[in-house]
């Protein structure tokens, strides 16, 4: 599955990706940023790949001008319960301190909380991470009321009543922003028939989709649908 909005493509990682993303992750300035910072094998990133390549764990590598520029993930899942845990790093230094971080985190939250209908969402952040907690607050979380102190770690959360409330808000203007690349996209590719994504999303598609094209590009054939219609 694809997502794209905003000039930014959301592709979700297969075992294809998990040796580029392990050199990614592994480096210092990626690494000394997450809580969870010792070197990764390959053995331990082929192990973490197959106990996340389902239905309850989404991640995406970010393409950006033709460029692999960073991992957005929402995964623990839970379909019923509405609720994700969501995170994002960027490796390229060239858009680290540039807007499409922060376009790129509406993304998600378009797709999670307006097409999928999201109830929660949450990260996890370094508590000495003062710029990582300042950037998830300005999208509209705020700290968890059962966040342990005690803990390396900080819990934000950002509910359907913050999204209303501030994110929905900073998507309506970066829309207005990104006329031209604004309407949200999706791709499925063969492979999603029978990994179950395509049934998972399709029931939300029947309610905000619209069908636009269907599409063969050699061996690929794309289903796109775009949450609203074209301006």
């Amino acid at each position: 599955m694809i997502l794209e909005k905003y000039g930014i493509s959301f592709k979700r990682i297969t075992a294809d990706d998990i040796e580029f993303i392990r050199q990614k992750r592994n480096s210092k300035s990626i690494r000394e940023k997450m809580i969870f910072r010792k070197h990764i094998s390959s053995i331990e990133q082929k192990e973490w790949f197959e106990s996340i390549d389902n239905l309850n764990n989404l991640y995406y590598l970010l393409i950006y001008e033709d460029t692999k520029i960073g991992l957005a993930n929402s995964k623990n899942i839970d379909w019923n319960l509405k609720t994700c845990e969501g995170g994002l790093f960027i490796w390229d230094k060239k858009y680290i301190n540039s807007a499409i971080p922060f376009v790129a985190s509406l993304a998600i939250f378009d797709l999670s909380f307006d097409f999928l209908k999201w109830k929660k969402s949450y990260v996890k952040v370094l508590r000495n991470n003062k710029n990582a907690i300042g950037f998830n607050k300005s999208l509209g979380f705020e700290v968890s009321d059962d966040d342990d102190a005690n803990l390396p770690y900080v819990t934000l959360n950002l509910t359907e009543e913050n999204f209303e409330k501030k994110c929905r808000k900073l998507i309506d203007v970066s829309d207005k922003i990104y006329k031209n690349q604004s309407n949200l996209i999706l791709k499925f590719e063969p492979h999603d028939f029978s990994n179950g994504i395509y049934e998972l999303i399709q029931p939300f598609i029947d309610k905000k989709g619209k069908q636009i094209v269907t599409e063969k590009q050699g061996d690929i054939i794309f289903n796109m649908y775009l949450k609203k219609t074209i301006k």
